[in-house]
């Protein structure tokens, strides 16, 4: 819902491209590098890569398990 709204008015709201990955999938994994490889060579910044799953509640409250991959 929020790509649609940031696709309303890319001038004021930019919207985050994202892949979902199978890891069971050699061939989704292999896509998954070459993006990155993509975003680097092109002087992005990475990735996040998290679980689809990503909220998770520890001793201290909400915790949003990810890694930053540069």
């Amino acid at each position: 819902m929020l790509s649609e709204l940031c696709a309303s008015d890319p001038e004021l709201l930019l919207a985050t491209r994202y892949r979902v990955v199978d890891l069971g999938d050699e061939a989704a994994r292999t896509a998954a590098v070459d993006w990155w490889t993509e975003l680097v060579t092109g002087g992005g910044d990475g990735m996040v890569v998290k679980p689809i799953d990503f909220l998770h509640r520890g001793k201290k409250g909400l915790v949003q398990p990810a890694i930053k991959c540069r």
